[in-house]
This record gives C-alpha cells, sequence and structure tokens, in this order.
C-alpha cells in the first residue's frame, strides 16, 4: 500500500513537472514580439543616413501621410546635407520588422508597398538578402531603422499589366537610424 502512494505521488510530481516545461517551451517558441518588431530598437539612434558608405546627419524628416489604390501610406523624406533620401511604408505596416525581400504590399491588387528610394520589395530580389525596415509614427514623432543593399533600381509594378519592371542593377548600401520629431509634408 505505501509502494503504491509513493508510485501515485512520483507520477503526480512526473506529471507536473513536464506541463511545467511544456508552458516554458511554448512561452520561448511565441512570436508576439516578432508581428510587432520585437523591442529591438537601438538604445541610442545615430541620427544618421549611411549611403554607399557615406555617413550624413540628419537635418530634417518630412512625413506625409498618403493613399494610393486602397491602400494608405507614409512617405518620409530625409534631409540630410544637401541630399534628399525617400522612404515609404504601407500603414498598415507600421511597428513591424520587415523583411524587403519579401513581397511587402498589404493588397495584391495594389502597387503600394514598402521602398527605399525607387527600389520597391515586391519580392523580387531587388533587396539583398538581410534588408529590413522598420518605421514607428506616434504623435509627431517617428522612429525609422532600415538597413540593407538595393540591387535594383526602378522595379517599378505596372498596374495594366501587373507585371514587376525589372529595372536597373545597382549595388547601393543604406542605413538609417532615426527617432525624433518630423515635419509635416508636401
Amino acid at each position: 500500500m505505501k509502494n503504491l502512494k509513493l508510485k501515485s505521488l512520483m507520477l503526480t510530481l512526473l506529471a507536473m513537472v513536464a506541463v511545467s516545461m511544456m508552458c516554458v517551451s511554448l512561452t520561448a517558441c511565441g512570436d508576439d514580439d516578432d508581428d510587432k518588431g520585437g523591442s529591438d530598437w537601438p538604445a541610442k539612434f545615430r541620427q544618421t543616413v549611411i549611403v554607399n558608405g557615406v555617413e550624413k546627419a540628419i537635418d530634417e524628416v518630412k512625413l506625409e501621410k498618403l493613399s494610393a489604390y486602397d491602400v494608405d501610406y507614409y512617405s518620409i523624406i530625409i534631409h540630410s546635407g544637401e541630399g534628399k533620401f525617400r522612404i515609404s511604408i504601407p500603414t498598415a505596416s507600421v511597428d513591424k520588422v520587415l523583411d524587403l525581400t519579401k513581397d511587402q504590399r498589404i493588397s495584391q491588387k495594389s502597387p503600394v508597398t514598402a521602398s527605399i528610394a525607387s527600389t520597391y520589395a515586391y519580392g523580387d530580389e531587388s533587396f539583398a538578402q538581410g534588408s529590413t525596415m522598420r518605421v514607428s509614427v506616434s504623435g509627431n514623432t517617428v522612429k525609422i531603422v532600415t538597413k540593407g543593399k538595393a540591387i535594383k533600381d526602378g522595379n517599378i509594378y505596372n498596374m495594366a499589366t501587373n507585371e514587376i519592371n525589372p529595372g536597373k542593377s545597382c549595388s547601393n548600401t543604406f542605413d538609417i537610424e532615426y527617432s525624433g520629431t518630423y515635419t509635416p509634408g508636401k
């Protein structure tokens, strides 16, 4: 009788340990942070644009909310030195880490996607592996972290033929970190 109680107690403890381990495993595998981009913002933003290895301080950021083909998006112009750098992102993709090598359109009926300068994220090998973008807009502040390499330029989507223009080969690296206020753009 004593052995039966001890055996029952051991099985109960074993079952509790198994359930506890399963809970820990499920918690570790969850992807809630991945959908929102996790908490991987830099501790301190550089406030610079680096294009093809040349780093320039960001002087001003202009942001405009636009809509085209039934998709809302942000058009962001970053002024640094005497140059401008444009990025765009669908509003539905804000606060997410975007893999620019994948098609980032919200609607397959729309050409609106994430873009860096004149390279668009259609999943057509216009960006090199590891190219990412994350944008957050809150009130009158914006956070931008984008890094990678554009390997095609001008890969514009043709709505009439539903085909992507192959664009021209290029090799443009980009690395932007900015957190601060923006000016409403036009």
